[in-house]
C-alpha cells in the first residue's frame, strides 16, 4: 500500500500496535479529530489513542480549543458547497466520511445535557472498582468513557486489575437459566456485562452445554437481494448492516448462490469511475471518494483497459469568461456542467482561478437583477417573488 496520508488513516486493520502508529495519530488529532474518532478509524480504544499522543508528546485539547482546527474549517465549507467533499478530505488526509459525520452531529446547544465530569468522583469510582466493577460497567453507570473511569482510578492510586482476572458472574444462576429457561450465552453476557466468551468458559467449567434453539431462518435476508448488492459494489459489513444481520449470515446467503468473493482491499465501480474520468475527475479526486489513493485508482483504470490521460494533457476546454458570465446571471454549477459536458468540479475550479464570486445554494441575492426582470417579463409578470 502506498504510504500517504488518506492510505494511513483508512488503514483499518486491527487492534494490534502496528494499526495505530503515534506519529499519524498525532496528525489526525493536530488536525482537530477527537479520540473517539481515531480510535474509530484504528479500531482501537480512546485509552490506546491517549497514550499514542503520549508518546508523541502531544498535549491535549482544552476545553473551547476545537473551534479553527482544520477539521473543522473543513467541514464549514463542506456544509456550504457539499461537492468539495472529494478534495476537502483529499486536502487533509481522512476518509470522506468522517466530514459527512462530523457536519451531522447537532449543534453543542442542542446537544442534551450530559453527566459533569467533575461529579465523578475518584473515590466513588475506586470503591466500586474495588467491589469487582469494571471500567466498562462503572463508565455506563457514569455515562462517561473509559478514559475518564481510568483517569478517576489513577488519581485515587488504584492499580489496575490483570485483564485475565474474570470479573464478578454468578456462575450458579447463569447455569440454572441455561438449564431451565434456556437462555442464550450471548443474552447473558448483555446482561450481566461480560462477553458471551466469558460466559462459555464458565459455563464449559461448570459443565454445562449451551441450550438448544431451532435455528433461525432469516426470511427478511433473500439471497438474490445479497447478490445483487454485493455486485453492486457494497461490501459484505454494509450489507450486515442494512439488514441488521453478522457478516456471517450475509456470507452464507453469498455462498448459498455461488457469488465470488471479491479479493480484499477496496472496492471502485469501474464504470462509474471511468465516466467520472471521462467528465474530467483527477485520479486524486476519484480515489478521494472512493477511500482509496490516486496510484490505485490508475492502476484499476488502466487493468480495466481504460486509456488515461497522459500527464500534461490540456485541460478540458471551457469557456470561463461565458460560464462566469451564465453562472452571475443565476445558472447553477450542475447546469453548467451539462452544458460544458464536464463535472461540477471542473466548473467550480474555472470560476475560482477566474475570481468569480461563488455564491451558496441558498444564496438568491447574487442572481442579476435584470436577468429576473427579463424572465418576469417573459411569463407575463411585473416582478418576481
Amino acid at each position: 500500500m502506498t504510504d500517504t496520508p488518506a492510505a494511513r488513516s483508512a488503514a483499518v486493520t486491527s487492534g494490534r500496535r502496528k494499526a495505530a502508529p503515534a506519529g499519524e495519530v498525532a496528525r489526525l488529532y493536530r488536525i482537530g479529530l477527537t479520540m473517539g474518532e481515531i480510535a474509530g478509524i484504528y479500531r482501537v480504544s480512546p485509552w490506546v489513542i491517549g497514550s499514542r499522543l503520549e508518546e508523541a508528546g502531544v498535549r491535549r485539547r482544552e476545553p473551547g480549543e476545537q473551534d479553527g482546527l482544520p477539521v473543522d474549517r473543513a467541514v464549514r465549507w463542506y456544509r456550504r458547497q457539499p461537492h468539495l467533499l472529494g478534495e476537502l478530505a483529499a486536502g487533509l488526509g481522512i476518509h470522506p466520511q468522517l466530514l459527512v459525520d462530523r457536519a451531522a452531529r447537532p449543534a453543542p446547544a442542542e446537544r442534551g445535557q450530559g453527566t459533569y465530569r467533575a461529579d465523578v468522583s475518584a473515590a466513588d469510582v475506586a470503591e466500586l472498582y474495588r467491589e469487582g466493577w469494571t471500567v466498562k460497567q462503572i463508565a455506563g453507570r457514569y455515562r462517561v468513557t473509559t478514559g475518564t473511569v481510568l483517569r478517576r482510578l489513577e488519581q485515587a492510586g488504584v492499580r489496575r486489575r490483570p485483564k485475565s482476572l474474570p470479573a464478578p458472574f454468578p456462575v450458579g444462576e447463569a447455569a440454572r437459566r441455561v438449564r431451565e429457561e434456556a437462555a442464550t450465552f450471548a443474552a447473558l453476557g448483555r446482561e450481566y456485562g461480560v462477553s458471551d466468551g466469558a460466559v462459555r468458559y464458565h459455563m464449559a467449567a461448570m459443565g454445562v452445554p449451551a441450550a438448544v434453539h431451532a435455528p433461525r431462518v432469516l426470511m427478511g435476508v433473500p439471497a438474490a437481494d445479497v447478490a445483487r448488492l454485493y455486485q453492486g459494489g457494497l461490501t459484505v459489513g454494509s450489507i450486515a448492516d442494512l439488514h441488521g444481520v453478522s457478516r456471517w449470515t450475509i456470507s452464507a446467503r453469498l455462498d448459498s448462490v455461488g457469488v465470488a468473493r471479491r479479493p480484499a482491499g477496496k472496492f471502485l465501480p469501474l464504470a462509474e469511475a471511468a465516466a467520472l474520468y471521462a467528465a474530467g475527475e483527477s485520479l486524486a479526486a476519484i480515489g478521494a471518494r472512493y477511500g482509496m489513493n490516486a496510484s490505485t485508482v490508475h492502476g484499476k483504470l488502466t487493468a480495466a483497459g481504460i486509456t488515461l490521460r497522459p500527464p500534461g494533457t490540456p485541460r478540458l476546454p471551457v469557456p470561463v469568461g461565458e460560464a462566469a458570465s451564465l453562472y452571475a446571471g443565476g445558472q447553477t454549477m450542475a447546469q453548467l456542467a451539462d452544458r460544458y459536458g464536464v463535472c461540477e468540479t471542473v466548473i467550480y475550479n474555472r470560476l475560482t482561478e477566474a475570481g468569480a464570486l461563488v455564491r451558496h445554494k441558498t444564496d438568491f441575492k447574487q442572481v442579476d437583477a435584470g436577468l429576473l426582470a427579463a424572465l418576469a417579463a417573459q411569463i407575463g409578470l411585473e416582478t418576481l417573488p
